[in-house]
């Protein structure tokens, strides 16, 4: 894919084929150069990018720049949504593997003997037990 199409496809999911609000200048080496009305700066991504990156970038700097053109609202507050809904997974998936592990390990004491368990205390904890007295849950 060129640097041409890429930049085509990145415009088209903004919605900037509807007006000219956006142009794209595909001559910096490595670069598309996104050209915004009303923005003094261009927007740079690397042509090497995967077009939902680029898009996204473009995006966050309209936005961030204070316009809201196109589709870039819709988009970043989609991104938003998504790195949420993943950070809530991953807070689920950690809590669900500290249960796991906090089942597993109680299970293997339970199978212990009473001999084991000093050994593995004082092993762990560095703790020497003297006298001790088994405790019901």
């Amino acid at each position: 894919m060129t640097k041409e199409d890429k930049a085509e496809k990145v415009i088209g999911f903004l919605g900037g084929w509807k007006s000219e609000w956006i142009q794209a200048d595909c001559s910096p080496r490595g670069q598309i150069a996104y050209i915004v009305q009303g923005m003094k700066e261009k927007i740079y991504t690397y042509s090497d990018r995967n077009i939902t990156d680029s898009y996204r970038d473009v995006a966050s700097a309209v936005i961030g720049a204070g316009f809201n053109y196109g589709r870039c609202e819709e988009i970043v507050k989609k991104e938003k949504d998504e790195i949420e809904d993943q950070r809530k997974d991953s807070e689920a998936l950690s809590k669900g593997l500290s249960n796991i592990m906090k089942d597993t390990e109680k299970r293997r004491i339970s199978k212990l003997s009473e001999t084991e368990k000093l050994f593995e205390i004082y092993e762990k904890y560095r703790i020497k037990v003297l006298k001790h007295e088994i405790l019901k849950d």
